[in-house]
């Protein structure tokens, strides 16, 4: 079962790093808990971390564009030293000065959603991390070696295996590069005295399956043997939601208004339909572009802000893989012809 959200939030809420007086320098103590902080969290990469620095009133008479700097400081190098402690959460800092009335610490705050199951994780994870490998080699860097043990971690939470799904048209450096990733998160697993059933295995993707340009890890599902859907069938899946996404958008084009970025009413149906294909997808980022037509003035702005307005949109309609919105002001080609900016699918990968 999932871990209660409120809990985990009650946790860290109860932690406060300390600072030396006047300085952004972290005391032992301090030091401490954000390593407590770390070990948290560190299981749940789709937490979003505050860290809020604090300024104690003796040191608050000092000058007002002083305590500022001092707060953001504060709250930059608490969330460099959680980086550095190995979380792999989106880590934010901010500067609150002496709002709350606090001594000279930082203090982590969450922001509450919904806990993800394991493979979930794992497609965050590929997402918003890479590997980091040199351009043409095939060597771990610590960046690379910090993902993996996350991903070891997922494995053998899940219990029962997993396997790294390889493209077919995958070159010879890629192919090396995935039997380092399988290597590693072997040696990874006996070292966290994972049981023989939380095995890594190495596979090319079938014939017509959904795998694109990257390898996926897939963790299989922990059914019996009887049980269980065959991981080819596992992607092979139905029509592609992208080519859904399409036509939809073919069929009825979304209407903003003249002089903001607001969807008008009248395409509600469409954003809801759009909704019901990527409700479907649970693998994969939706890229939100906005385009403003090659003759058009309006500002790259704009068009950012119609973006953000269609991902706020499906987002309410229940839509909760990664949304990314972007503006541009040039004219979309598609096929050769100018269409309206498209909703892109795009899977995890290194």
């Amino acid at each position: 079962d999932l871990p209660n959200p409120e809990r985990l939030v009650e946790q860290i809420l109860e932690k406060v790093a300390v600072f030396e007086d006047y300085t952004s320098n972290l005391t032992e103590e301090g030091r401490s808990v954000v390593r407590n902080v770390a070990e948290v969290i560190d299981e749940y990469p789709e937490l979003q971390v505050m860290a809020e620095g604090h300024v104690s009133g003796p040191e608050m008479w000092r000058k007002k564009s002083e305590v500022a700097v001092l707060s953001r400081a504060r709250a930059a190098v608490a969330a460099e030293a959680l980086r550095a402690a190995g979380v792999l959460n989106d880590v934010a800092p901010v500067a609150r000065g002496n709002e709350d009335a606090l001594t000279a610490c930082c203090r982590f705050r969450v922001r509450l959603g919904p806990l993800l199951p394991p493979q979930r994780r794992v497609d965050l994870i590929t997402q918003r991390f890479g590997l980091d490998f040199p351009r043409q080699g095939a060597e771990l860097s610590q960046q690379g070696c910090r993902v993996l043990n996350a991903l070891a971690s997922l494995v053998r939470e899940a219990g029962s295996g997993a396997t790294l799904v390889v493209p077919r048209q995958s070159s010879t450096l890629a192919w090396k590069r995935a039997e380092l990733i399988v290597r590693t998160l072997r040696e990874v697993l006996m070292e966290q005295n994972a049981g023989p059933e939380a095995c890594v295995e190495l596979q090319t993707a079938p014939e017509g399956s959904r795998i694109g340009m990257f390898a996926e890890l897939v963790l299989h599902d922990g059914q019996t043997e009887a049980q269980a859907v065959p991981l080819e069938q596992q992607l092979m899946g139905e029509r592609d939601p992208q080519e859904k996404l399409c036509e939809i958008l073919a069929d009825t084009p979304l209407a903003f208004g003249s002089t903001s970025g607001a969807l008008l009413p009248e395409v509600l149906p469409v954003i809801r339909q759009l909704a019901s294909v990527l409700r479907t997808v649970d693998r994969q980022t939706c890229l939100i572009e906005a385009y403003s037509g090659p003759k058009s003035a309006r500002s790259k702005g704009t068009m950012q802000e119609r973006a953000k307005h269609l991902a706020i949109a499906l987002a309410e309609e229940g839509v909760d893989i990664p949304l990314i919105a972007k503006g541009h002001c040039a004219g979309y080609v598609a096929a050769g012809t100018s269409a309206a900016g498209p909703l892109l699918l795009g899977g995890p990968g290194w």
